[in-house]
């Protein structure tokens, strides 16, 4: 009975522990099929108030029908506390981008990918030998908040495709 104990307790513990200092993500997900979301409801959610702790985004850049530019970017902010009680402030930024190469390279296209920490005052950036780069920086910390003006658009559409809203627009000229 007494190795049971044991071994049940680090499994409550990690259970316990899991809600500690977690950061939630708004979420703009809706249920597939919903009726009740009617055009441009998600984009309405978004105003230049609203905090977000991660922010994933791909996109596709093209130039008159022709891809020149894909990518992934996530960014996250942790703010909370450690062990010891003291304050934590740390954002995440992992990433790549893929865009046609130079007229000097014999490849079609050229990938980038990048890695980066930033605490209040230091950058730490993954090498390509997997070592980390540190550098002193200051950083103000904090939650993101929405990175783009909708109202520079017009002809907005929003379609869902499963868990994902699709938002197409045109620049306002």
């Amino acid at each position: 009975m007494k190795k049971k104990l044991w071994l049940i307790l680090p499994v409550l513990g990690l259970l316990a522990s899991c809600g500690e200092n977690s950061s939630i993500t708004p979420s703009s997900t809706v249920p597939e099929n919903d009726s009740s979301v009617t055009s441009n409801q998600i984009v309405d959610r978004f105003d230049q108030s609203t905090n977000f702790y991660a922010i994933d985004m791909d996109y596709i850049m093209t130039y008159e029908g022709s891809r020149v530019s894909t990518g992934v970017e996530s960014k996250k902010v942790y703010l909370g506390k450690d062990k010891d009680g003291f304050d934590v402030k740390v954002e995440f930024m992992i990433g790549y981008f893929t865009s046609i190469s130079s007229l000097e390279n014999n490849s079609k296209e050229e990938t980038t990918s990048y890695s980066i920490y930033h605490s209040p005052n230091k950058t730490y950036t993954l090498m390509p030998d997997s070592s980390y780069k540190v550098q002193d920086a200051n950083h103000d910390i904090k939650p993101y908040l929405c990175p783009f003006d909708f109202a520079k658009l017009t002809a907005m559409e929003e379609e869902q495709d499963g868990f994902e809203t699709i938002v197409s627009a045109k620049n306002k000229r």
